[in-house]
């Protein structure tokens, strides 16, 4: 329940700030937690910042509708049924996106092009212009603030053929000059560091960089 997960959340960023003490001198941990989109969520991350003071925060966003779109396959369906098709919920997906990077200008984008995940003909989506412009517009705001984009890995690892984020958005990105980072969005031990080395190569082979500044610390709005 909420209780049990705001516990669990405290108790991360507890334990997090121990170690960031312990290796302070020989690693440089910065602590953070990544945001959502959800109805409300602005409040709610603010709430967060205040209360925990991050060292940072990766801008994500997992729900359309207050459906958690990038689990199940019907919640997904169900989330482009409200938005009245696939295209209008990509559409409505940047949308919100862009909202909560004005809002918060966090460090660190996280995996830019997630409303893809269920969608097996989404290269098609980026050929029509209101996906496109819109997606395009965030890359330009992203560079405009000097954000770092999440160069996601977690797609290789279920089978996609390209990260989080997918050309030619990535090569906009590129172009630009956005700085991105390659992460491999773990959600446990046995997938730290899975698919980083095929997705750098990826990268590197549509001539970006993975050379980065590390974020700074507290850059963020509350």
């Amino acid at each position: 329940d909420v209780d049990t997960v705001q516990k669990r959340f405290d108790s991360y960023f507890a334990e997090a700030r121990r170690l960031q003490a312990q290796w302070r001198g020989q690693m440089d941990i910065l602590v953070g937690f990544e945001t959502e989109g959800y109805s409300g969520y602005q409040a709610e991350v603010a709430t967060l910042i205040n209360r925990h003071q991050p060292d940072m925060l990766v801008g994500s966003v997992h729900h359309m509708h207050d459906l958690l779109f990038d689990d199940r396959l019907e919640d997904y369906q169900r989330a482009a049924q409200i938005s009245g098709g696939i295209e209008q919920l990509y559409c409505d997906y940047f949308d919100v996106q862009l909202e909560l990077i004005n809002h918060f200008e966090p460090a660190v984008v996280g995996h830019f092009d997630l409303i893809r995940i269920h969608d097996p003909d989404y290269q098609q989506r980026w050929e029509v212009p209101a996906v496109r412009d819109r997606a395009l517009r965030n890359l330009d705001r992203i560079e405009a603030l000097g954000l770092i984009l999440d160069l996601n890995v977690r797609a290789l690892g279920k089978g996609a053929p390209e990260p989080y984020i997918s050309e030619p958005l990535m090569a906009h990105a590129i172009a630009a000059g956005i700085a991105m980072t390659t992460g491999d969005d773990s959600h446990g031990v046995d997938s730290i560091g899975k698919g980083l080395e095929q997705g750098v190569s990826i990268l590197r082979s549509r001539g970006g960089s993975t050379s980065w500044v590390k974020p700074e610390r507290n850059r963020h709005n509350s």
